[in-house]
Order: C-alpha cells, then sequence, then structure tokens
C-alpha cells in the first residue's frame, strides 16, 4: 500500500484502490481508499480523502458469484439428464407405435404435437 502512495505523491495524482488487509486474528478485511490532491499555498501535497471498511460489500459479491456459479451447473446438469432421460424415453417407450394404434391418442397428437428435442417446454 506503501508504494501506491508514493508512486501517487510522486505523479500528484489523486488516489482510489482497494487494499486487503489481513487481521492478527486470521481474518482478512477490504478496504477502499480514495483521496484527491490539494497543494495549498505552501506548496506541500497533502490528500484529503476516506478509508471505508468494503468488506461486507465484497464477501456479499464474492457469494452472489459463486451462487450463480452453482446454478449455471446445476442449470447445465439438468440440461444434460433431460437430454438422456427424453432418449431413454424414446428408446424405451415405443411412444409412436403406440399412437399410431390407439384413435383417441392420434386426435390429441395432431391437437398438441410433440415438441422437439431441442426446444425448451415453456
Amino acid at each position: 500500500m506503501q508504494q501506491i502512495i508514493d508512486r501517487a505523491s510522486e505523479a500528484r495524482a489523486n488516489l482510489d484502490f482497494e487494499h486487503r488487509l489481513l487481521m492478527l486474528d486470521g481474518s482478512v478485511k477490504y478496504l477502499h481508499v480514495l483521496a484527491r490532491v490539494l497543494e495549498p499555498s505552501s506548496g506541500n501535497l497533502e490528500y484529503v480523502g476516506a478509508v471505508t471498511d468494503v468488506t461486507a460489500a465484497r464477501r456479499a459479491e464474492d457469494d452472489l458469484r459463486n451462487a450463480f456459479d452453482e446454478i449455471r451447473k446445476l442449470k447445465d446438469q439438468l440440461y444434460k439428464e433431460n437430454i438422456a432421460l427424453r432418449e431413454e424415453i424414446d428408446k424405451a417407450s415405443m411412444f409412436e407405435e403406440i399412437v399410431g394404434i390407439l384413435p383417441p391418442c392420434t386426435r390429441y397428437s395432431l391437437v398438441y404435437p410433440r415438441l422437439p428435442p431441442q426446444t425448451p417446454p415453456f
């Protein structure tokens, strides 16, 4: 962190960065540092700003990212299982042969056609 401040001081630049702190108890805190350069008439470089603890926001972002990853994995797994199940049903049920034999089923299949394998039901 000191290197960032030193470089900003040399360049007379504003500060805007996040920093991770490892606390003595082993926990981690995240800080957001935001400071603006002031050059008073004395010529000495000064910074005015704030340091904010953003640990809760950072953890919430990480939790949300992990939840989305889990949802994506579950969706992909469900899609693959759905395809496999459709293939098993097609192999085992002989649906077309049964529909061709029973007149009520034939009428139903004309009114409500079967969806193609890749088409979602909604």
